[in-house]
């Protein structure tokens, strides 16, 4: 047994290395500083259609030598707010409904919202009222956030917790300036969120302008103000002069979105319409004002319109980047590793590393092809379909799920022959579905009635297709599983193409994932791989059981280095699956007794693989997956804080699943229908395990991983239902292969 244990914890430890030999990301070359600028222009509230649709020749030229793509900027609240802390500290967070309420140093306050009501006979100076809530001294010329004590009280009770003014207070760690400038003041609202992405952690940006010296009257327009082109441009030119980072909000598209509750939608769309080309107006002014050879020129838009709320578009807004010297196209990132898709993450190390100051890789490259507009909302309309059309169709494969465990035990329990061509082609549909899925973004989910039909008689004809060339139930279950494995192995080596626009995949709207295998299709491949790999060993009947081991273990290595890698499946949850499958097959394969040690020991190895997978992710991956950044983090001096709200995170997101998910009604269906055949009888069990081993023991090591999948994993649901699907379906087949003994009813 000693020799057992050895063996099996040399398997782990070949894994762990194998795993780190594969190759990783590399840096590129630190640049050096220069004085360069970088501009971060705000146009906020608009979509890649209202661009489309208004006459921009500024911007369309700019895009002629830009990179652009649909940025992710997803906060925790609707408070638009927090969508700018959020870029500020490159997480998904969410502030307080204030938290940008800032005015000019010297500039008069009015009214501050549970402060000073109405205080227009005798208002104090904003730093004064700076310098009483902080105790802070105010920056003669520069902007102070009057509500940043309350902000930095919130986020030091969120989960995890963040540091406000991350941005500013990276720039000044770096011997940066930053500027900020402009606003969204309507003429009833004080509107200048701008702030929060330029403040230091103080609360204070040193030099800029946000009052509403910058606007002018405007009746007939939204807000009744709108920018003042020229004094924008004379205080950019100020104060570029002695800044290194310039933020600017164009205001007029904020404007038309915060004041259009008294508007019909379409005199909405019309007023943003104008104030897009004012925008694009104002764009060709500071082109023709700066050094495009010296500059780096950001348009981003943090927060989406209401009309891209309503066709469930929360989290995707366009953004534009020109960088001198840079190829156009579509950018990518190694957050995302998406063609035309980044990450709020990706702001800071692009700004940083432009400027020069130790950012060895600024994480956004450019894809050299078709970046225009038409292609970012042709790529937004597919990401909103794919969304409209995911819970349609997971319903439709929960209907096949259900009707096979309702067939297979309704034609288990009356035991008759004549049921097993109907059970069977359920089965055999019902896990078409997985493959069905990985090819349905072909079809764009035009609608989510047309993809529907088409998932269903695509499943259903490949049901028919495979009852009508295998004969024995198990050489089809081998083939579909053989198939299925090969096919979601293939597309996360070359980059998870498929299965990213997958109703089973990730979300790019939600931004969960963006690259990788996700729990869905990880559990698939778990399981496809686990039957298909013991069907087949189970045939090759002349080799030596040494042999058999080493040959099986083959697919399950290399279903574990696809899950794990942060290279190309990602998922450390997956991982620790993998590895705790992968030491069960082991086991069960040879078929020895599981014992307490026996569990302990694989925990262990497979908690210490993760702990190195993440470590090496952390030293060699300039920008390392999420278990990377967290095994840094233990390490840093929030350490173990920060680990458990991390835990605190997952638990609370599995409960949350567990809660809403309608897979979780699936899993206890299975779950039941599985405890039932063994209580009720155990003697077709044990037929099982006589006539068909192999099988015996792919259901002992798929239970195993279903629970395993369920408790590491916080979206661990949907995996562990469709575990115990092909669990239940492998069973009535290798029922079904003889037929139903009279003595196996209930």
């Amino acid at each position: 047994m000693n020799k057992f244990f050895l063996r099996v914890s040399a398997f782990f430890l070949s894994l762990i290395l194998f795993v780190a030999i594969l190759p990783y990301p590399t840096s590129g070359e630190v640049k050096k500083e220069t004085s360069k600028k970088v501009i971060i222009l705000i146009s906020d509230y608009i979509d890649t259609s209202d661009l489309i649709n208004a006459y921009t020749p500024n911007l369309n030229a700019l895009l002629q030598k830009s990179g652009s793509a649909l940025m992710n900027i997803r906060a925790k609240n609707r408070y638009p707010a927090s969508s700018y802390m959020s870029l500020a500290t490159a997480s998904r967070i969410g502030t307080i409904q204030n938290a940008g309420l800032s005015y000019n140093s010297q500039e008069l306050v009015n009214h501050l919202p549970g402060f000073i009501e109405d205080n227009s006979n005798s208002p104090p100076q904003a730093g004064s009222l700076f310098s009483m809530f902080t105790a802070s001294n105010p920056p003669p010329d520069g902007v102070v956030n009057l509500f940043i004590e309350p902000s930095r009280k919130y986020a030091a009770t969120y989960n995890p917790t963040y540091q406000v003014g991350s941005f500013g207070l990276q720039a000044r760690e770096l011997g940066l300036q930053v500027a900020v400038l402009g606003n969204s003041d309507t003429r009833y609202s004080i509107c200048r969120d701008a702030v929060i992405l330029a403040m230091d952690e103080k609360g204070i940006v040193p030099c800029g302008n946000v009052s509403q010296n910058l606007l002018d009257p405007a009746p007939r327009h939204a807000g009744g103000l709108q920018s003042n082109h020229k004094r924008i441009i004379d205080n950019m030119n100020r104060l570029l002069k002695t800044s290194d980072i310039l933020v600017i909000d164009l205001g007029d598209t904020s404007r038309v979105e915060l004041s259009r509750a008294n508007a019909a939608d379409p005199i909405a769309a019309e007023q943003r319409k104008m104030a897009v080309e004012r925008n694009d107006q104002l764009l060709g002014n500071i082109i023709n004002n700066i050094d495009m050879d010296n500059t780096m020129l950001i348009m981003l838009t943090p927060n989406p319109n209401k009309e891209m709320l309503s066709q469930g578009n929360f989290g995707l807004t366009p953004v534009f980047i020109y960088t001198p010297g840079q190829e156009p196209g579509l950018l990518t990132s190694n957050t995302t590793r998406r063609p035309g898709l980044l990450s709020n993450y990706d702001l800071q190390p692009a700004v940083f590393s432009y400027l020069g100051n130790n950012y060895s890789d600024p994480g956004i490259s450019t894809i050299k092809s078709n970046h225009s507009l038409q292609v970012l909302d042709e790529q937004l309309t597919l990401f909103c379909n794919l969304r409209a059309s995911r819970n349609p169709l997971h319903y439709t494969f929960m209907l096949f799920a259900i009707l096979g465990t309702l067939i297979g035990s309704l034609a288990f329990i009356v035991g008759r022959k004549e049921f097993l061509p109907y059970v069977n082609y359920i089965v055999y549909s019902t896990l078409s579905m997985p493959l069905v899925f990985l090819f349905i973004s072909f079809s764009k989910y035009f609608s989510p009635g047309g993809v529907i039909l088409i998932s269903l008689v695509a499943a259903l004809l490949m049901g028919a297709l495979i009852q009508s060339i295998f004969k024995d139930p198990l050489d089809a279950l081998l083939f579909l599983t053989a198939i299925t494995t090969v096919l979601l192995m293939a597309d996360c080596f070359t980059g998870s193409r498929l299965m990213l626009l997958s109703p089973l995949g990730s979300d790019a709207i939600a931004g969960g994932r963006f690259y990788g295998i996700g729990n869905d299709y990880m559990g698939a491949l778990l399981a496809c791989t686990i039957i298909a790999t013991l069907l087949l060993l189970a045939r090759l009947k002349s080799l030596k059981p040494v042999y058999k081991t080493i040959l099986g273990l083959l697919p399950m290595l290399i279903a574990t280095v696809v899950i794990g890698h942060p290279r190309f499946g990602a998922n450390m949850g997956g991982f620790i699956t993998a590895m705790v499958s992968t030491g069960f097959f082991l086991i069960i394969n040879n078929g020895r007794k599981i014992s307490l040690k026996q569990v302990f020991l694989i925990g262990l190895l497979a908690i210490l693989g993760v702990f190195a997978l993440a470590q090496l992710d952390a030293m060699f991956n300039p920008t390392p997956s999420h278990a990377g950044k967290a095994i840094s983090t233990l390490y840093s001096g929030a350490g173990i804080t920060v680990v458990l709200s991390i835990i605190q995170t997952k638990l609370g997101i599995l409960a949350s699943t567990i809660y809403n998910s309608s897979w979780s009604l699936i899993l206890v269906l299975l779950a039941s229908i599985l405890a039932l055949l063994k209580w009720k009888t155990p003697n077709i069990m044990l037929r099982i395990a006589v006539e068909y081993p192999a099988i015996d023991r792919a259901l002992k090591i798929l239970l195993i991983t279903a629970v395993t999948v369920f408790v590491v994993n916080d979206t661990g649901v949907i995996a562990a239902a469709l575990i115990m699907l092909y669990l239940l379906n492998s069973l009535w087949l290798a029922i079904s292969s003889n037929g139903y003994p009279k003595q196996g009813r209930c």
